[in-house]
């Protein structure tokens, strides 16, 4: 991302001062934590997946961003049969998260 002239921060998740800081000052935040892998067990509870997000979430409320989009690569894939998926997939969300 360097090389390619985006400004990286690196952000202490278990921070929230930290958090707050990243997002402070901008219209948009771009939320793109995910676990890749296929076939794992869904976790309402899980650190990355539900826990920060929703700590991102109420930091962009609370830092006056405009905007939270969420970026996944959870369904990459379909989890029928492993083959990938695109724009024209009709997804059937079944998890709670």
């Amino acid at each position: 991302m360097d090389s390619l002239g985006v400004n990286v921060v690196r952000v202490d998740f278990s921070d929230p001062s930290s958090i707050d800081a990243a997002i402070r000052g901008h219209e948009i935040v771009y939320n793109c934590t995910a676990d890749a892998k296929l076939h794992t067990v869904i976790d309402t509870e899980a650190e990355v997946k539900v826990k920060l997000t929703r700590r991102l979430m109420e930091a962009a409320v609370s830092q006056g961003a405009g905007r939270f989009v969420q970026l996944s690569t959870i369904v990459i894939c379909d989890f029928r049969t492993g083959d990938s998926i695109d724009e024209s997939y009709v997804t059937v969300p079944e998890y709670p998260i």
